[in-house]
């Protein structure tokens, strides 16, 4: 599940109009990673996620979701580079990475 979300992750990235919006969609499943690699956050919070954000099918059509998997692996890394920064905290990461984020 959690290589399902981020697939979507990438997904949604690959449709934001801005680059500002491509760094915060990174930063945000980043932490989300680091977050699930330290404990705060269940794997099951990937599968709910997941399930909401479901296509529903009309008509009985397959929607097909191209993602890129070495951007998928990327976001992993990166999470879990951003956790071992933190050194099993990831808000100290998360803040740091947000306001290089907002001053840019």
């Amino acid at each position: 599940m959690i290589a399902t979300w981020l697939s979507t992750q990438v997904n949604v990235m690959n449709a934001a109009p801005t680059q500002g919006q491509v760094c915060k969609i990174t930063i945000e499943a980043s932490s989300r990673i680091a977050s699930w690699h330290t404990g705060e956050v269940p794997t099951a919070w990937f599968e709910e996620a997941v399930q909401a954000h479901l296509p529903r099918k009309v008509c009985g059509a397959l929607r097909v979701i191209v993602t890129s998997t070495a951007a998928a692996a990327g976001l992993v890394l990166t999470g879990l580079t951003a956790s071992a920064v933190a050194g099993g905290g990831t808000s100290v990461a998360h803040l740091r990475v947000q306001k290089t984020v907002d001053d840019n």
